[in-house]
């Protein structure tokens, strides 16, 4: 499941949005771990995002497993490029 939400006024393009907002329930895919792992650093931080990961091909393994392994939430910042485990 899926739930966004962005604070845009549509009625006044000229304000500014104050936040985009994406909930995701249920199984994280690898491409958003990857991407995820990218914002933490790859190999070197892996184990904050995936418990008991080595590295990303070992995270991949897990997370492919079923393992209930990831840190959750997970909240990232993409403009800013930050991620908070």
């Amino acid at each position: 499941m899926l739930r966004s939400a962005n604070t845009a006024a549509e009625a006044s393009p000229d304000k500014k949005v104050l936040f985009d907002l994406e909930v995701v329930e249920g199984p994280m895919t690898q491409q958003q771990l990857k991407t995820i792992l990218e914002y933490v650093g790859g190999d070197k931080n892996v184990g904050q995002v995936i418990q008991g990961a080595s590295g990303v091909t070992d995270a991949i393994k897990l997370l492919e497993s079923g393992a209930d392994a990831v840190a959750r939430p997970i909240v990232s910042s993409p403009p800013r490029g930050n991620l908070l485990v």
